[in-house]
């Protein structure tokens, strides 16, 4: 069967696949969309969104509705060890919006398909890219139409199967299919680990506080830990859970699960959260704590591939980088990912040739082997407090910024990063 190309397929739905798709629909080309999954996900982590990526929404129209449904956060206050604080000012950076806008992922996702909608450009839910072959003028795809079938009797378990398989000629492929990419898998680009995985326990809860434009990072010897403040009155708390009591718990709850984007993570209970507050964070008011809508233990790794793509097929988000989750990195440059390529896409299609591309590669590369630690990173200067000093490693990846904001949110903490890159295409 046959499945009707485009100039581009992007395969992989997430926000920063349907961002893609937005802007090189924006740029005039024509673009389809393939997702394994029947929908966006009902659960998700990644909730903050980087001032610079409110400006590339805007570009799109986006950014009035994203910031209806998202809760403000102006200020990130760093706590070290009980014994240290201080206040990180996001508005005093030179942006349109400079703050952090928190929303939950499933809600942006829904703005996001919505543009979609109102532009014409389908979504194919419950398709998956099989495999792919590229040559010199394009990349001839299959794509795999799966449905699901439920099983079992005491316990309903949903499987899935291939019903048709379809395929397909487009002018370029983006793999935009998350951490376990098979666009990069078929592309035979390396994928290693950067450092040791780390699990977090995550809570989201009801809040007896009031609303704050405030949201909390806490260091001590061995952890990092977050807390956000979430539209409708909601908190959520992420704990990085040392590696003994990551087995423990799993062992303890494996079969408690919530699924959470394409996984099923074991959940935890009210008293662990308490004690956590207790031992980590006691200025925290654990009477403020209502129902927890849900609680997850979730792994985090930092990954980068050996390359960005090459050609006609080419990587963007968590298809080609993974980092932890304190400063929501992974995703808000996976934005500036996507608005760069498109423009390069563009060109590219229209003067029939590739070379530019290799900027692309070449850019983030280097900018992601900085943000995961593996080239010059955050340096402490004659003045900087030497608690921070101590802590610069651990807050290059914690800081919710990428490119200058980086830079400037390091330097209100006497931190320097002067080879760090600003990033290809800044907004």
């Amino acid at each position: 069967m046959k499945l009707k190309g485009a100039d581009v397929l992007v395969a992989g739905a997430g926000p920063v696949g349907m961002f893609m798709a937005l802007r090189l629909a924006q740029e005039g080309l024509s673009v389809r969309v393939v997702e394994s999954a029947a929908a966006p996900a009902s659960h998700s982590y990644a909730l903050a969104l980087h001032p610079e990526s409110l400006e590339l929404l805007d570009q799109l129209g986006l950014a009035a509705p994203v910031l209806a449904s998202a809760t403000r956060v102006s200020r990130l206050m760093l706590h070290a060890s009980g014994e240290h604080t201080a206040m990180i000012d996001l508005s005093q950076l030179d942006r349109r919006y400079p703050f952090l806008a928190i929303i939950q992922q499933d809600v942006l996702e829904r703005h996001l398909v919505a543009a979609l909608q109102d532009r014409h450009i389908e979504v194919l839910w419950n398709h998956r890219l099989a495999r792919f072959q590229q040559d010199s003028d394009g990349v001839d795809v299959q794509v795999d139409r799966l449905s699901q079938y439920g099983t079992g009797y005491a316990l309903a378990h949903l499987e899935r199967m291939v019903q048709d398989t379809y395929d397909g000629r487009f002018g370029f492929l983006i793999g935009a299919d998350g951490n376990h990419s098979l666009v990069r898998l078929q592309s035979r680009v390396d994928f290693p680990a950067s450092s040791p995985s780390q699990h977090y326990a995550v809570f989201e809860f009801q809040s007896r506080c009031a609303p704050s434009d405030q949201a909390h990072l806490v260091l001590d010897d061995r952890t990092t830990n977050v807390l956000w403040p979430l539209p409708g009155g909601l908190q959520r708390w992420s704990w990085q859970l040392q590696e003994f009591e990551a087995s423990v718990y799993s062992r303890e709850k494996d079969h408690e699960l919530v699924e959470i984007g394409s996984g099923r993570f074991p959940k935890f209970e009210h008293d662990l959260l308490l004690r956590l507050i207790r031992e980590r964070a006691p200025w925290f008011e654990a009477g403020s704590v209502g129902y927890i809508r849900w609680s997850i233990a979730v792994r985090f790794e930092k990954r980068l591939a050996s390359r960005f793509g090459q050609d006609r097929v080419w990587l963007v988000g968590d298809a080609a980088h993974l980092t932890l989750p304190a400063g929501i990195q992974s995703m808000n440059v996976g934005f500036r990912e996507a608005e760069h390529l498109a423009c390069l896409l563009t060109d590219a299609a229209r003067r029939h040739q590739l070379e530019a591309l290799e900027d692309y590669n070449k850019s983030f590369t280097d900018e992601w082997r900085q943000l995961q630690g593996l080239d010059a990173g955050l340096e402490a200067g004659p003045k900087t407090p030497p608690w921070i000093a101590d802590l610069a490693d651990r807050l290059l990846p914690s800081l919710p910024a990428s490119g200058r904001d980086l830079r400037a949110l390091a330097a209100q903490l006497g931190l320097q990063a002067p080879a760090l890159a600003a990033g290809a295409a800044p907004a």
